[in-house]
């Protein structure tokens, strides 16, 4: 009989149990699994599961994370200067056309549209 708790495997001795993707050995006090990972290892990030290679963006934070064999790198970033909207990158104050609605950078990726409706062509 087996159960986890926090990574670690309380299992009769001798046995073969998996941890991850490895096959490791139970003896007496100890688990043994290979010094080298059979397979990349997945991420748990801010409570979600990320595959190994994955990249993405910390909203709250504006960092670009990664996960790399079990490991989360984030490079951090300054997101009160800058707004990045459908992967274009703009600057605080910078305004640029959406939809026929003018939108302005507030930081943070923040953005502020005016609401004007676009206005109906009719062809001939």
């Amino acid at each position: 009989k087996q159960w986890y708790q926090r990574r670690v495997a309380i299992t009769a001795g001798g046995e073969t149990i998996v941890i991850d993707c490895d096959n490791c050995v139970c003896e007496p006090g100890l688990i043994v699994c290979p010094k080298e990972p059979s397979c990349p290892r997945k991420c748990f990030f801010k409570g979600n599961h990320r595959q190994d290679g994955d990249s993405w963006r910390d909203n709250g934070t504006c960092d670009t994370c990664s996960c790399n064999d079990g490991t989360v790198v984030c490079i951090n970033k300054d997101c009160s200067s800058s707004c990045t909207v459908n992967g274009r990158h703009y600057d605080v104050g910078e305004i640029y056309v959406k939809n026929c609605e003018k939108c302005e950078c507030l930081g943070y990726n923040k953005v502020k549209c005016d609401h004007n409706f676009c206005p109906c062509i009719i062809g001939n």
